[in-house]
This record gives C-alpha cells, sequence and structure tokens, in this order.
C-alpha cells in the first residue's frame, strides 16, 4: 500500500490510516485505481488521479489537489468509460 504523502514512514497503515491509501490495480490496463475516501486538508486527489468512486465508476481528477466528489463538482473530473468494466486485484 503506497503511501498518500512521499515521507518515510515509520507507521504501518494500520497504525496511521490518515497516511495510506488503498490502491486497486486494474488487471486489464495495468492502472492504479484508488477506492474513493473523503478528501480534506490532508488528503486530496491529484491531477490524473483515478478514483473508484461510490457509484462503482472510474473517474479522473481532472484538477491538483482536488477536495470535491464528482457529485459536488462534476467539472473536476472525467468520467473514464474505458475503465468501468474493470475487474481489480
Amino acid at each position: 500500500m503506497p503511501s498518500i504523502k512521499d515521507h518515510a514512514s515509520e507507521h504501518l497503515p494500520e497504525e496511521a490510516t490518515s497516511l495510506w491509501s488503498q490502491i486497486n490495480l486494474d488487471e486489464a490496463s495495468g492502472v492504479d485505481i484508488i477506492d474513493w475516501y473523503e478528501p480534506d486538508a490532508n488528503r486530496n486527489y491529484t491531477l490524473g488521479q483515478l478514483v473508484r468512486y461510490i457509484d462503482g465508476k472510474v473517474y479522473e481528477s481532472l484538477l491538483a489537489n482536488n477536495v470535491w466528489s464528482p457529485e459536488a463538482f462534476a467539472k473536476g473530473w472525467k468520467l473514464r468509460e474505458d475503465l468501468n468494466d474493470a475487474k481489480c486485484k
């Protein structure tokens, strides 16, 4: 599980969940897709980051430091229909 912020962490994911994010590897394309988490001041989405939202669809962030959901600010996200049927490992 990769860390959210680039740092050398001495904490395991189960000890400091705010420092880590679950990543799913799309079996067909090999693309990293992150399961949706509610963004905040310390955890946001980066430009180009792929997210499987709560509706099960994959979206790509069109903003750096994106703190909005696809529902709250649709212009900040691109629906990636090419990845929506992806099966994750």
